[in-house]
């Protein structure tokens, strides 16, 4: 995936509405075109992905994202809301699940890459059916009711490393 798109995929294979994304608003970046093809979304920005903003796509049909390779922080509500979000890839280049990320999520299980050095305040919060999830030794920080009401969950690894969790976390 090149350093300025975001793929996608919809429930209703349509490109997402833009009443879901403010197209001028991501770190001074600009979207320049939002395409939908034979059931392939692509975002284009007018320079590289280095960080989703808050709430970017928060609410919208998303079923599956592919994220740039470059990519740092997934922001504070990123994909909030998105109850029917099964799939996304997070590249190995992400440090931070910002606060309330994946909050509602309908993700079944999810792999973080090593690097990922925080998981913030209610980050995966009410994911039911977020089966399982691997957290890898770089994290240090599981934020509080990160977590929380993820009532399919059945299995989690903490890490040595993680010197810190927050209240309610599971």
């Amino acid at each position: 995936i090149p350093n300025n798109e975001i793929w996608y995929e919809t429930t209703n294979d349509t490109a997402i509405d833009d009443k879901y994304y403010n197209p001028n608003n991501n770190d001074g970046l600009n979207i320049i075109s939002n395409t939908y093809k034979k059931g392939l979304g692509i975002i284009k920005f007018n320079g590289e992905v280095t960080k989703l903003r808050r709430g970017i796509f928060s609410g919208s049909w998303l079923k599956k994202v592919y994220l740039p390779s470059n990519l740092n922080i997934i922001g504070d509500g990123a994909f909030e809301s998105c109850h029917r979000l099964e799939h996304i890839t997070i590249p190995k280049g992400v440090t931070t699940i910002s606060d309330e990320a994946f909050e509602f999520c309908g993700l079944r299980d999810i792999t973080l890459p090593k690097g990922v050095t925080m998981i913030g305040k209610a980050a995966f919060k009410h994911c039911r059916d977020l089966h399982s999830i691997i957290i890898p030794d770089s994290v240090t920080v599981i934020g509080e009711k990160a977590f929380s009401y993820c009532s399919s969950l059945t299995s989690i690894v903490i890490p040595d490393a993680v010197t810190s969790i927050g209240g309610d976390a599971f």
